[in-house]
């Protein structure tokens, strides 16, 4: 690209040469976007298999984090302190019935509603380092990790403190 601006532009001399064919650039530009994108997702999945694996002896583990996306299947959740991303099977979101609605992009139930962007606690159920996959189960939701907290929705929560004094005891 730079060096076909540089001859359009007259620039220099390290333009495009001139036997160059303009038509075949956009076959080259489109083979290199299609590199980069295989590239940029083979980064992702490789840093989900790292994550995964550096998580894998916290089983049972809680983390602070929000809700990333909401599907009917569940929620998707991204850790503050990782930012990996991990997954709650609709099962693991709380003993009460909640309806998928897809036009708010939440789960709503009788007493709770989880929407996309809510801070929330989730406990490490499962991971899966060969596939990059976490599966975590929700603890405790919005409303309830502020009151139990007492600071703003992207604060840090109580249950880290905890978490040091359990390692202690």
């Amino acid at each position: 690209m730079h060096r076909s601006l540089i001859r359009s532009l007259k620039l220099g001399s390290d333009g495009l040469p001139e036997s160059t064919d303009i038509r075949a650039l956009a076959e080259v530009s489109t083979t290199i976007s299609a590199t980069e994108r295989r590239a940029m997702k083979a980064e992702r999945e490789t840093a989900d298999r790292l994550i995964a694996h550096f998580l894998a002896d916290q089983i049972g583990a809680t983390f602070s984090g929000h809700i990333s996306g909401v599907t009917r299947a569940g929620l998707f959740v991204e850790l503050d302190e990782t930012g990996a991303d991990g997954f709650i099977p609709a099962r693991f979101i709380g003993d009460e019935y909640f309806r998928f609605d897809e036009a708010r992009r939440a789960f709503i139930g009788n007493s709770e509603t989880h929407r996309l962007g809510d801070p929330v606690t989730v406990e490490l159920v499962e991971a899966a380092p060969v596939a990059g996959a976490l599966r975590f189960k929700l603890v405790r939701h919005a409303s309830e990790t502020r009151q139990r907290a007492g600071h703003t929705p992207r604060g840090r929560p109580k249950f880290q403190r905890d978490r040091k004094q359990r390692r202690r005891n």
